[in-house]
């Protein structure tokens, strides 16, 4: 049965590849909209035109197709806001500093609390009903600080500081922070997590891969523009019957090499999944990327972080081309 292979959501993680995915992610909304407003540094030179929302259309275009045409996202656009914070003050906003003790003030300096208060401080000026998500943006040529973060709170969160952020209209679940860091990539990848998906490289990397990182992966980093099968699985954007469920304990015999298991994978991406426990699984995965067919191995553990350690196919290779074959 396939509910044998639906592996468990992290209990305290906010985004997993496990199901269900939290009821506040986009997954679960068949169009979401979300707000994009721009703002500006006291001392920076700052402009969104054309050239900047064209990005966005292409991130929303990547989205579509990664579905299968089953999820189409709206961007509006609000006004720039010019805010009264330096380059030099919003440098220090993702780091603050190590010696503080105390969560709140940790909260308050960092690129959480800087979204916060500016919702707080905004919020009589901007109306966020009907939006299921904000994006912040902003540029600085004088800068070399980079944001792109993506902020997923929850009703029931079990840490104060993934409480949603509450306005006027109603509470935010869905956030993004760009800066300096706005590009179709970058952008189709941090919505992707509103949605519910999580980093498959360690945070530590900066968005790097990690050794056993999927490659061609959009949720790796870098250039990959393709989901897993089983990312778009736990999102709905797979169909059931490009699943199989195999049972370790009775579909393999363990005294034999006669388990043979057959993939069509002629049209569409397809998944194996072997459960292992209730967040854990071993998984054969074939996605098409552009023309070209990829055979994956990896294991999947929802309370590891990256839950997603690939195995090599061979010596130099995390995943097998097996186009025509």
């Amino acid at each position: 049965p396939l509910e044998n292979c639906r592996i468990s959501t992290s209990v305290g993680r906010a985004v997993s590849l496990g199901f269900p995915i939290n009821p506040e992610r986009l997954s679960n909304i068949l169009n979401p909209k979300i707000l994009v407003i721009p703002y500006r540094l006291r001392d920076a030179s700052f402009s969104f035109g054309d050239k900047e929302k064209n990005l966005f259309q292409k991130a929303s275009e990547n989205i579509y197709n990664l579905s299968s045409g089953r999820s189409r996202i709206t961007f509006a656009f609000n006004n720039i806001v010019d805010l009264g914070i330096t380059v030099q003050e919003m440098d220090s906003v993702k780091n603050p500093d190590n010696d503080i003790k105390s969560w709140q003030e940790r909260y308050t300096k960092s690129s959480w609390g800087f979204v916060k208060k500016f919702i707080t401080d905004q919020d009589s000026k901007i109306n966020y009903s009907g939006f299921d998500g904000v994006l912040f943006v902003s540029y600085s040529s004088i800068s070399q600080s980079y944001i792109a973060e993506a902020m997923t709170m929850r009703k029931d969160a079990l840490n104060s500081w993934y409480a949603p952020m509450l306005t006027s209209e109603g509470p935010i679940n869905n956030v993004i922070l760009l800066y300096n860091s706005l590009n179709e990539l970058t952008l189709t990848h941090e919505v992707m997590h509103l949605y519910g998906l999580t980093d498959l490289y360690y945070p530590p990397n900066f968005g790097l891969s990690t050794p056993t990182s999927p490659p061609f992966s959009l949720m790796v980093g870098g250039a990959g523009r393709t989901l897993l099968a089983w990312e778009q699985w736990v999102l709905g954007w797979l169909p059931d019957e490009n699943v199989q469920c195999v049972s370790e304990k009775n579909d393999i015999k363990s005294d034999s090499v006669n388990n043979t298991f057959s993939i069509d994978y002629s049209n569409k991406d397809q998944l194996l999944v072997i459960p292992t426990s209730a967040a854990s699984a071993l998984i054969v995965d074939v996605v098409k990327i552009d023309d070209r067919r990829w055979l994956y191995f990896y294991s999947l553990d929802n309370e590891a972080g990256p839950p997603i350690a690939t195995f090599k196919s061979n010596d130099f290779w995390m995943a097998t081309d097996i186009t025509n074959n």
